[in-house]
This record gives C-alpha cells, sequence and structure tokens, in this order.
C-alpha cells in the first residue's frame, strides 16, 4: 500500500468547491493510505458539512489541521489584502513545519499538493528542497497568473509569477483538469508538457441517493435548477431576462430555483419574474445533489468571451452525476464541448432570447440520450485510477508519457 502525504488547503468539513474536488479523489485512491495537511476550520470559508466531514474520514489515512494565532488569524479576515498568490501565504511556514514533522516521522511514497490557492505549491517548493527524493505532484485546478479574475498588485504579481515558474519546473508531475488549462499554464515553459497529465474533477456515485430516495418529478411543473454564484463578470440579468421570456405548453409551469451566494438581483426576483425564479440560498453538497437528480433541467453558466474556455468547473461534473438533463450558458470551450457531448444544450449566455429559447427546447425533450463514455469519463473511480496510475509512474521515477 502506498503512503501519500496531500497538502491542501480545502478539505471537508469547510465547504469550497475544491475541497470536495479533492475529498472525491481522495476516497477513492486505492490501496492508497492518504495524510491530509489541511487548514483549520473555518478559515477558507465559514460554512461547513458535517456528511461531507463524515464522508472524508472514512478515507484511509489521518488528517492534519493547522491552526493560526489570533493574530493572524484576524489579519486573514480581512476582505482585501494585497498578496499573491493569495492570503494564505501567510500560513505557508507553520504548514511547512508541521509537513516537515510528517515526512521525517512517516515513510511516504509521494507528496501531493492539491489545492485551489496556490500558495500551498510554494510550500511544495520548499519542501523539495529539503527533501530532494521524494516525489512531487503539483496538481492546479485553476491559472495561477495572468487568470481573468485576478487584480494585478504590483511587485507581488511579478513575484508570484515567478514562484509560479519555479513550481512548475520542480514539481515531478503536473495535474491539470482541462487539455486548455495545460496549454494556458504551459505556453511559455511547453518542456515541461511532457511531465503534465489532464486529469479531470469527479463525480462519486456513493453520495447520491437511489431508488425511493431520489425526488419525483412533476408532471405539470417543470423544474429547472442553477447551482453555483455569479461574481465578476458573471452576472445574472441576462438569465433572469430569459426566464421571464420562456413559453411553455398549456398546462405546464415552470420552476427555476438558484442555489448558490447571495447576490443583489436576488431580492426582488420573484417579483421580477412572477414567481417563476426563487433564489434557495445554500445548501449542503449531498442535499444539492439529491436536489440535482429531481430535476428536469440543471443549468450551468460559464465564461461568455469569444475566446475558447478552458475552465472545468465542478458542478457540471456533478450535473453528469445526477444525470439529469443539461443547459449551458456559455461561449466556446470545455463547458460547451462537454455538455454537447453529454447530450445537453448550448446556448449564448448574454442573449436572453436564446436563453429563453434553450430552456424551451431542454424541457420539451421526452428522455435525454446520455454518452455513458462521457459519464463514466467522469466517475470517481475512473479518475482515482488515473491518479494511482500516475502516482506508480512517479513513484517509479518512469516517464509520463
Amino acid at each position: 500500500m502506498k503512503k501519500i502525504l496531500v497538502i491542501s488547503y480545502c478539505y471537508p468539513p469547510t465547504v469550497s468547491p475544491e475541497a470536495l474536488v479533492t475529498a472525491k479523489l481522495l476516497h477513492n485512491l486505492s490501496d492508497t493510505q492518504v495524510d491530509v495537511l489541511t487548514l483549520d476550520d473555518g478559515l477558507v470559508s465559514p460554512h461547513f458539512d458535517p456528511l461531507m466531514g463524515a464522508y472524508v474520514r472514512g478515507t484511509k489515512g489521518t488528517i492534519y489541521k493547522v491552526k493560526p494565532g489570533c493574530v493572524v488569524r484576524g489579519i486573514l479576515a480581512m476582505k482585501r489584502l494585497p498578496l499573491r498568490p493569495d492570503r494564505w501565504l501567510l500560513l505557508n511556514r507553520k504548514v511547512a513545519q508541521m509537513a516537515e514533522r510528517l515526512i521525517r516521522e512517516n515513510n511516504y511514497d509521494c507528496l501531493v499538493i492539491r489545492s485551489q490557492y496556490h500558495s500551498a505549491q510554494l510550500v511544495g517548493l520548499h519542501l523539495k528542497k529539503k527533501f530532494p527524493n521524494l516525489p512531487w505532484i503539483a496538481c492546479l485546478s485553476d491559472p495561477w497568473s495572468f487568470s481573468d479574475h485576478q487584480a494585478n498588485v504590483p511587485l507581488a504579481s511579478v513575484w508570484s509569477a515567478r514562484q509560479e515558474k519555479k513550481v512548475l519546473q520542480a514539481a515531478d508531475a503536473i495535474v491539470l483538469p482541462t487539455d486548455g488549462l495545460r496549454d494556458f499554464m504551459l505556453k511559455t515553459l511547453p518542456e515541461l508538457k511532457q511531465k503534465s497529465v489532464t486529469i479531470p474533477h469527479a463525480f462519486d456515485e456513493v453520495l447520491y441517493a437511489s431508488g425511493a430516495d431520489v425526488p419525483a418529478l412533476s408532471s405539470g411543473t417543470l423544474v429547472l435548477r442553477l447551482f453555483g454564484s455569479f461574481y465578476h463578470s458573471r452576472q445574472p440579468n441576462d438569465f433572469i431576462e430569459g426566464i421571464k421570456r420562456v413559453k411553455l405548453p398549456e398546462g405546464k409551469t415552470l420552476k427555476a430555483e438558484i442555489y448558490g451566494g447571495d447576490h443583489p438581483c436576488w431580492r426582488d426576483v420573484q417579483a421580477q419574474t412572477d414567481g417563476r425564479l426563487q433564489w434557495m440560498g445554500t445548501v449542503p453538497h449531498v442535499e444539492a445533489l439529491s436536489l440535482m437528480q429531481g430535476s428536469d433541467l440543471l443549468v450551468v453558466v460559464d465564461a461568455n468571451s469569444s475566446d475558447n474556455s478552458f475552465y472545468l468547473p465542478s458542478k457540471i461534473v456533478d450535473y453528469i452525476g445526477s444525470g439529469r438533463p443539461i443547459l449551458a450558458l456559455c461561449g466556446p470551450g470545455t463547458v460547451a464541448d462537454l455538455t454537447k457531448a453529454y447530450g445537453g444544450f448550448v446556448v449564448n449566455g448574454s442573449d436572453p432570447d436564446a436563453i429563453a429559447r434553450g430552456i424551451e427546447a431542454s424541457l420539451a425533450r421526452e428522455q435525454i440520450k446520455i454518452e455513458d463514455s462521457v459519464r463514466q469519463r467522469f466517475d470517481a473511480k475512473t479518475v482515482a485510477a488515473d491518479f494511482c496510475a500516475l502516482l506508480d509512474k512517479v513513484t517509479a521515477k518512469q516517464n509520463l508519457a
């Protein structure tokens, strides 16, 4: 049985997309003991999910948590910090110290760093210098530098970009969820593509409801659900307008629900849409999965630019796991390609008329023909098997190609 140390600044019961993605992968690694080093509960997010906390306790291994002092905790709670890659840089020294102790006390076969907060990868850079013979897999879900949603901070951003290059060069393997993200991050370092691997996010079948536990669909009410939050350039105005313009057959009503973070638009959205659309707040992950299964249509919103988007939102993978119809409001790229391959509809997310027609067409279909190969590709057992194969190669110091 292999023994690995995983450093992830996001891990259940703390709620964040990366925490859920990481948990599903690690829970399904066969013949592997997984020790996880993470941050204290409540730091990354004030929200907790007890069921996902129980889920990760079922993973073989031990969970270790780094707890900052009161002063550092207060600084970390500030709304804006001019730190790059991110504010968790302030905890790197403490994380590195605990990681060094664990590595010395345990005979780990590999170090894995997986976090949406890239500061964690700098701990890997430090540990690689201390333990050069310990293989290191760097897993990144989002761009590090020059992303479209990160403000530039003089000096700090330049320094961070230099550290990114050092991390990518020093890691024994680089894991990215899409080919597009790999091309983006390695465009100035093409020689590193030979040690990079594309391994997507996953859904875990055991987390979904089964049989009679799945909410029944109503014949008269068509239920549309969207999971996720709106922020930065992603705004809900066109979606709301599209909902208002949907025309349904005689005897049918539309019930549209949004699950996610708060937004000023939600204040009077029910009145705007004659009761069609309602913001439901956030719900625990397992409950969200059950709600997905009980939907006539699931909507995902992604970047709507003319450039190909390389992001893989974890919610669309959960949608695929639910087996329900999907409508993507987006431009060209990963989400559009995946939705089409799955058997769903794709429309321009900035065109209310197109959104309305897409909803009508999606709800009009009596059945969805799901492409089984697409669903299998994102099953946690398949994804974990791919990661285990990478572990075998890295620990045996084999070529990844």
